[in-house]
């Protein structure tokens, strides 16, 4: 896993959090209106549309255990934060970061065992990086977008994703 630094730094929340922490603000699915994923969401509150500021979860089933199947943050409406998918199983489907409505930096897929399935890495909605596993952690495709559009945007707009991203690259060389 190249971006496992990453990854070991990214507190991911559990049911507790999200439905006690004020700090939290758990919102469930179901007060939300959708727009797409990267439009503005709204939340319905007495009849008056608000945007979403905080994290917005969904149970997997509320009448088992209630165990978060999905949460996103928000700000002023944009998907905003860490965002994290669950198997059922409680291992981590996937998990990555949006900045303002868009995608931005390392987003990890898993298998459902745990193992690395998939990496890849952001600028501003665009892929520019992807590394493929199979089941056995053997990689199995490299692709890496050189100097595009958005990997300058990066460097200019968030030079500290963009040292992330490019301390990576001679792994590919």
């Amino acid at each position: 896993m190249i971006f496992k630094e990453w990854y070991e730094t990214q507190k991911i929340l559990t049911k507790e959090d999200l439905m006690f922490d004020p700090e939290v603000n758990g919102l469930q699915w179901d007060q939300v209106t959708y727009g797409g994923l990267y439009d503005q969401q709204l939340m319905l509150i007495n009849d008056e549309k608000l945007p979403v500021n905080g994290t917005v979860y969904e149970f997997w089933d509320e009448n088992e255990n209630n165990e978060i199947g999905e949460y996103r943050g928000y700000k002023n409406g944009f998907i905003d934060g860490q965002m994290v998918d669950f198997y059922r199983n409680k291992n981590i489907k996937e998990i990555a970061i949006a900045h303002e409505g868009t995608t931005m930096g390392p987003f990890i897929h898993f298998y459902e065992n745990g193992s690395i399935k998939e990496e890849k890495f952001y600028s501003f909605g665009y892929n520019i990086l992807i590394i493929k596993y199979d089941k056995n952690k053997n990689i199995i495709e490299k692709k890496y977008n050189y100097g595009t559009f958005f990997e300058e945007k990066l460097k200019k707009e968030c030079p500290d994703l963009y040292e992330m991203f490019i301390s990576k690259i001679e792994f590919f060389v």
